[in-house]
């Protein structure tokens, strides 16, 4: 099992009635209105289209741990997976409750992450320091680190794809951590 970083993107109208309402961010996530059986036959897996959920797997945490340095949340741009800008939907003290990511902060993380090289970003990468901030996946990284650098390769990709797609159409997203 283990935890995965899921996102969908939401236009204004949409996105408040999810960021008042925990239920409806959950359900909005799930997106079970959407054809799955045509999305999961898809032959590119990696696709980013506005009106469907993203999942970054279990790289979220090695991926944020490349942009900022970090094990922690992180306010900014680049902080974008653990923090930076999101909000929970519905009570805000419920640790389980879905983020709201607005608009603007999406912008700013495609901005940022358009001056950074995969590359430049994969080098940051070192297994050591990773399990000194107990980045989840660590262990791999220092057992499997080429194999592991392309598995979060492919998911930077997917997250370049998602930031980009909400600045060019101007969404938010809802993200579900867990």
């Amino acid at each position: 099992m283990g935890i995965a970083w899921t996102a969908r993107l939401i236009d204004a109208a949409k996105a408040e009635k999810c960021i008042s309402d925990a239920d409806a961010a959950f359900d909005y996530i799930e997106a079970e209105e959407l054809d799955w059986d045509a999305i999961m036959a898809r032959k590119d897996q990696t696709e980013v289209h506005a009106e469907e959920p993203i999942d970054l797997d279990k790289s979220w945490h090695a991926i944020h741990f490349a942009l900022t340095g970090s094990g922690e949340a992180v306010e900014g741009p680049l902080g974008l997976i653990m923090g930076g800008g999101m909000r929970r939907c519905g009570d805000p003290d419920d640790e389980e409750a879905p983020f709201y990511i607005p608009p603007e902060a999406m912008a700013k993380a495609n901005a940022e992450l358009s001056k950074l090289g995969d590359d430049e970003i994969l080098d940051r990468l070192d297994a050591e320091a990773m399990q000194a901030k107990r980045i989840y996946l660590a262990q791999l990284f220092a057992s499997q680190p080429d194999d592991m650098r392309e598995y979060v390769r492919e998911n930077l990709g997917i997250l370049r794809r998602l930031v980009a797609t909400a600045s060019e159409h101007g969404l938010g997203a809802i993200v579900l951590l867990g």
